[in-house]
């Protein structure tokens, strides 16, 4: 089933949180083999690991339940020039300290003339979370 989501929904899912925040990978699990724990920082969706941390991306992915592969992001015009939501979030994400709230803030104005347009396509996933 195809997943549309307008920027507004976006930075509303980044702020609706609840994971540790990591930088430089989208997700990162908790894989349990026998005795052993191990952690996993993964770009991929994976069905075989708990899920404990997301950078801003991703913890927008799993509260929208898309999966993360080919997903479709297009460029907005903004005063900043062009550019996709997906890596300016991801920038921020990962050469900041910014919280989630303060990323969600920093999307919805540097994208506020697009806040009701559709900025990612793609397939719905169900994350199993810790």
């Amino acid at each position: 089933m195809e997943v549309k989501v307008t920027v507004r929904e976006l930075a509303a899912a980044i702020r609706a949180n609840g994971l540790q925040k990591i930088k430089d990978s989208l997700f990162l699990y908790e894989l349990v083999e026998s005795d052993n724990k191990s952690l996993i920082l993964s770009d991929e969706f994976r069905e075989d690991a708990v899920l404990i941390g997301g950078c801003a991306i991703g913890q927008a992915y799993v509260n929208l339940g898309l999966h993360p592969t080919d997903v479709y992001t297009p460029v907005f015009d903004t005063p900043a020039g062009e550019m996709s939501v997906w890596v300016f979030v991801t920038d921020l994400n990962d050469s900041s300290e910014e919280s989630l709230e303060n990323i969600a803030g920093q999307l919805e104005i540097v994208f506020q003339d697009n806040l009701d347009e559709v900025c990612m396509v793609g397939e719905r996933a169900t994350y199993k979370v810790a």
